[in-house]
């Protein structure tokens, strides 16, 4: 018997199909690479293990081999395909019955429906909600992660819920497969582009979550999915803007980390890295609801509050830290600690510029004058909470502007430095189109609006570079720039003048939140240029600090005087940005004539006829009064001068 049974052996089939191929395929890598895809299929399939089976009891019997013939039976109980091959099939069949009937198949076991793997019982899903509470309890650091960052972005959007709720729903856009740095710069590029009326491309996906994007910002539609609903809801809960009639806050995020802190892994055990099914989420909303009344019962944490949301953040956090990707001293960073990376720097003075000649003699009057004008003009041009009033005007993320000193051309004054989110292009340090528009439109109307000789913003990219392309630097004070200071490097200024033959500043100097900025105003390749990194360090040791602790690094900027203010401003342009400065500008033009009119007659100061001239065209008639003006020939050619193609479009 033994010896019919081997005669009738046959090649598997997969071995028949590889000996085909490499008989017929002339290039040898390329039928190698065909077979072992055809062995994957068959594999796969389980053809392959169905032969095996069928091989092994056959050949095991007719050898009296019982050790083959009991893992034949064994897979054959698996009941993949039937096995069995010629005159073998009457002989194996009652055995292959019999098998079937007495090893009970593990995969006629089924998991829990939506689970994970191995959860087949309800006490599985009992262990599955104490890991993932154990879970929790290691991130409980990042369970206010919702909270910090709803909050950051209602306080950047003017307290304005209703753009709070869109930039929520832009994040839930971007977010997927992204971290909170990329996913943060991704939303702010997409929003501004937004509001400027430029085409949105932002994203992992550009045009597919630039289409999303815009929708949500002029359509007034949602980020759509079971991942992306909830995340923008517990954004908007934990910010205290949620608004939705019928939305999802009440669950949690389920992204591939909650997915890996319920134990989901993919067919080979490794973490899962796939987005889930409706049976899957439904599963983890309902083992969530276990978890959040456990987590009350115990009190963990101290709270007997906990929401989705919070558990959820937790959990994240936690996984992240058994993943070894975050240490659980940074494990909670969020939208809150990401978004200063993202701030261009507005520089922004109240002293009118020397060269305007409005509110003549203030800016040779003693410190404490200088500071009461500075104040009046603060509280008009920002609101309580140090946000700059034009740049929230136009919907730029605003967030609380920096007291400083200001230094322009060997003057100190009171100064801020307006901080706005500003996107990046694709790669880069340097900012998008679509926020230098932005920067430049509000520059130029604060500069307009004040009276200043010029007007300047910077951005400082979190991106490393090498420290020879370095163009900014800052250095960490303590505090903020103080008029010592400045002085300080007013002189350092001059003797880098002279020692480099330039006849300007080589450095230009910008008061940040702990110290100062130093940037490099010179051409790239100039012998300062190629020496810039080794003279901060210099200033460094004159101020005290530690070399070590300088930050080098590069980015965008622009500094534009009194005669291109209107072309930065654009007033012809198709933008949304004129549209929203025309609901700003003409408020605050009219209260800066007053205010200077009162503090002019106290002080007894010149006012510029120009000045309060252009402020009352704003205030009339918005930026088309101002253009009317120009075109009237009643503002002097330093004001009007390199707009004249504006000139000629305009309808006198």
């Amino acid at each position: 018997m033994a010896e019919n049974f081997l005669k009738e052996l046959p090649l598997t089939t997969s071995d028949k199909v590889r000996q085909f191929i490499f008989n017929n395929v002339k290039n040898k890598n390329r039928a190698r690479y065909i077979a072992n895809r055809t062995d994957g299929l068959f594999d796969y399939s389980g053809f392959n293990l169905g032969e095996e089976a069928g091989n092994l009891t056959g050949s095991g019997i007719a050898e009296g081999n019982i050790f083959n013939t009991g893992k034949g039976l064994g897979l054959l109980a698996l009941g993949t395909v039937d096995p069995t091959r010629g005159k073998a099939n009457k002989l194996l069949q009652p055995i292959y019955n019999k098998a079937k009937s007495v090893i009970k198949s593990p995969f006629s076991v089924k998991k829990i429906s939506g689970s994970p793997y191995g959860i087949f019982k309800k006490a599985d899903e009992t262990k599955a909600v104490n890991k993932y509470v154990n879970t929790v309890k290691k991130g409980i650091s990042g369970s206010d992660w919702y909270e910090k960052g709803g909050k950051s972005i209602l306080k950047l959007s003017d307290d304005n819920p209703k753009l709070a709720n869109k930039f929520a729903e832009n994040l839930a856009t971007t977010s997927a497969g992204t971290g909170v740095s990329p996913n943060l710069a991704f939303s702010i590029k997409g929003h501004n582009q937004a509001i400027v009326g430029d085409k949105i491309i932002t994203g992992r996906f550009p045009k597919t979550m630039g289409k999303q994007i815009d929708e949500i910002y002029n359509t007034n539609k949602y980020a759509s999915g079971q991942k992306r609903i909830p995340f923008a809801d517990q954004l908007a809960t934990g910010g205290g803007f949620y608004s939705k009639k019928s939305g999802q806050a009440n669950r949690a995020v389920h992204d591939i980390w909650d997915g890996r802190a319920w134990g989901y892994t993919d067919p080979s055990g490794k973490p899962i890295t796939r987005g889930f099914t409706p049976v899957e989420h439904k599963w983890m909303d309902t083992q969530m609801n276990k978890v959040i009344n456990k987590l009350n019962k115990n009190k963990v944490g101290g709270k007997t509050d906990w929401t989705p949301g919070q558990a959820q953040a937790a959990s994240w956090t936690g996984a992240k830290i058994d993943a070894g990707l975050v240490s659980p001293n940074n494990a909670a960073f969020s939208y809150k600690e990401a978004f200063p990376d993202n701030y261009a720097f507005q520089s922004r003075e109240t002293i009118p510029g020397i060269e305007t000649g409005h509110m003549k003699g203030l800016i040779d009057e003693p410190l404490d004058v200088r500071q009461a004008y500075d104040r009046e003009v603060t509280n008009l041009l920002y609101d309580k909470q140090g946000r700059d009033k034009i740049s929230k005007g136009v919907g730029l993320l605003t967030d609380t502007s920096i007291p400083t000193t200001g230094y322009f051309k060997g003057q100190f004054n009171p100064s801020r430095q307006s901080k706005v989110a500003v996107g990046r292009e694709k790669g880069t340090p340097f900012i998008d189109a679509s926020s230098e528009k932005l920067l430049n439109a509000t520059e130029g109307s604060y500069g307009l609006l004040t009276a200043q000789d010029a007007a300047a913003w910077h951005y400082l990219a979190p991106n490393k570079v090498a420290l020879k392309n370095s163009t900014i630097a800052e250095l960490n004070l303590g505090k903020t720039l103080s008029q010592d200071q400045a002085k300080e490097l007013n002189n350092i200024n001059k003797t880098l003048m002279k020692k480099y033959k330039l006849k300007y500043d080589p450095i230009a100097v910008v008061g940040s939140d702990t110290g100062v900025r130093l940037i490099d105003t010179t051409k790239k390749n100039s012998a300062f240029n190629k020496n810039f990194a080794q003279e901060i360090k210099e200033i460094s040791s004159n101020f005290g600090t530690n070399a070590n602790d300088i930050k080098f690094g590069t980015g965008s900027g622009n500094y534009f005087e009194m005669n291109e203010y209107v072309k930065n401003i654009n007033p012809e342009s198709k933008s949304k940005i004129i549209d929203s400065l025309d609901n700003t500008l003409p408020g605050l033009a009219n209260k800066m004539n007053e205010l200077d009119i009162k503090f002019a007659k106290e002080y007894g100061y010149d006012l510029s006829p120009v000045i309060l001239t252009i402020r009352k065209a704003i205030s009339t008639d918005g930026l088309k009064g101002l253009t009317a003006l120009i075109a009237s020939g009643a503002v002097p050619s330093v004001v009007a001068s390199e707009i004249n193609p504006l000139l000629e479009k305009h309808d006198n």
